[in-house]
């Protein structure tokens, strides 16, 4: 696990130190992007569910090759995860139920490569995969149940997260724009926990997004 993640920010690091410099001949195109984000926490001592809510963002092409191009992104993506619980009486009988949602919101930088496919019709497919760096710019949690909801914030979460995003895209012309979409996986490769009882604790979640490249 140290070697991917050595091997991870290595990468992110020659990209962005990279990019600026051809970044002028390069540049093919930009555009905007949002979906959802369907996340979850992989943790040591507990369970989760499904948590999903808003992603979204900019991107820019630099085309390296006619195959190859290097996909710098600018994201907000909302993750966190859900999880239920049973409220009891002294007796120990079941008197209700609620969830908890745990919130943690995000700037993102992925840095993809796009390995384009060659193309079908006007389509054009590409595998991305690529290093991301999460920076937390909000926490909180969430309670429903028993007739009540609660909010509040919470600090219990580090404030980078690194991970890795694997997924496919796809490009398709319409009049002089271009709509984009694509599938991915991002997988955390840090635990983000602050508190060492908790064990680690680490992100995953499914993005699906559409947008437009101009």
């Amino acid at each position: 696990m140290r070697n991917i993640v050595r091997l991870a920010l290595s990468t992110l690091l020659m990209v962005a130190l990279a990019a600026p410099a051809f970044a002028d001949s390069l540049l093919n195109t930009w555009g905007m992007r949002a979906g959802v984000g369907i996340s979850n926490l992989r943790a040591t001592n507990s369970d989760f569910d499904w948590r999903t809510a808003f992603t979204g963002g900019g991107f820019a092409n630099l085309q390296v090759l006619p195959w190859l191009a290097v996909q710098p992104e600018l994201l907000y993506a909302q993750k966190g995860a859900r999880t239920s619980f049973e409220s009891t009486d002294q007796s120990g009988n079941i008197t209700g139920s609620g969830t908890i949602t745990f919130k943690f919101d995000y700037i993102e930088v992925p840095v993809l490569l796009a390995l384009s496919k060659p193309a079908l019709g006007p389509a054009r497919a590409a595998f991305l995969l690529g290093p991301s760096l999460g920076i937390k710019v909000a926490e909180s949690v969430k309670s429903e149940g028993g007739g009540a909801t609660l909010n509040a914030k919470t600090d219990v979460v580090k404030t980078a997260n690194f991970g890795v995003v694997g997924g496919l895209g796809v490009r398709v012309p319409v009049g002089t724009l271009k709509w984009v979409g694509d599938a991915r996986w991002s997988y955390g490769l840090t635990s983000i926990s602050k508190q060492f009882y908790a064990g680690d604790v680490q992100t995953s979640s499914v993005q699906i997004t559409t947008g437009v490249e101009f």
